[in-house]
């Protein structure tokens, strides 16, 4: 799945993009070991304001399986893990599962390693919710300008929310309906606008809203009420608690919805495998 220059609000917005890299490197040694070793690599990036953040932070992990024959004839593996060790970046543990497998065939010798390396998503921000495969969302009751809250998320390490898909918009709107029946408000802040060029809405991280995934606006919006070509109308994003989207005066005091990306999905494994021979 997903944040995170001279923008809106003249700040430099991370974004917590994920970028993950896996290398496989296969070395033999004599002529029945193998060394599988894999590599994660997380780097994050400030979307939104054209360069890297002075604070830009990285995170890495090696993984490496050995696997050889002990003097008595047997196979033996060896797992190793190497990632960063401050405890208040992931939620668990990381977890390794080698299976180990021998065959033979017409006296030629097959070796099978099936290594399994699951790494927990990042620890989110106090009062953050984890929606599997999906992200941490955290729902503001205090209400905020658009920029206010813009701020606020990105002070939290999130951004405001940006909806990709329909189950994503299932779980604002289930967050943010029993709130607005509460407060008695009808709409909360989120990460698009159309501060720039009138009626083109961009996610806080310039992208086109129509590529975002989800584009689905509320009955007879976005209307830009009260706009003109002098005067600043609706500019801001927004949603109704039925989940649809809405043009909003960016000024209003309203509640917002902070997004925080998964890191790794922590229902998938990075799975290696590999053979060797004899």
């Amino acid at each position: 799945r997903r944040v995170h220059g001279a923008r809106p609000d003249v700040q430099c917005h991370g974004r917590d993009i994920s970028r993950v890299r896996q290398q496989a490197a296969i070395a033999m040694e004599g002529t029945a070991r193998c060394i599988l070793q894999l590599t994660v690599l997380c780097a994050f990036v400030c979307a939104g304001c054209g360069q890297r953040c002075p604070s830009q932070k990285q995170t890495s992990a090696k993984f490496t399986v050995n696997s050889q024959r002990n003097q008595t004839g047997h196979w033996i593996s060896q797992v190793r893990i190497e990632h960063g060790a401050n405890d208040t970046v992931t939620t668990s543990p990381w977890t390794a599962e080698v299976e180990h497998s021998t065959a033979s065939c017409n006296g030629v010798e097959s070796v099978q390693l099936v290594a399994t390396l699951t790494a927990p998503p990042l620890r989110a921000g106090p009062g953050y919710e984890l929606h599997r495969g999906v992200g941490y969302y955290k729902l503001h009751s205090e209400l905020k300008t658009w920029h206010e809250a813009r701020q606020i998320c990105v002070q939290e390490g999130g951004h405001l929310a940006i909806i990709n898909s329909e189950e994503e918009s299932k779980v604002l709107q289930s967050m943010f309906a029993p709130v607005a029946a509460i407060l008695k408000v009808e709409w909360a802040f989120i990460g698009f606008h159309d501060l720039y060029i009138e009626g083109q809405y961009l996610t806080i991280f310039d992208e086109p809203l129509s590529s975002s995934g989800f584009y689905r606006w509320s009955p007879n919006q976005p209307d830009n009420n009260g706009g003109s070509a002098t005067l600043p109308g609706e500019d801001c994003g927004s949603i109704y608690p039925n989940g649809g989207l809405n043009d909003l005066i960016c000024t209003e005091k309203v509640p917002f919805i902070c997004e925080q990306e998964l890191w790794l999905d922590p229902s998938a494994d990075l799975t290696a495998s590999l053979k060797c021979h004899k």
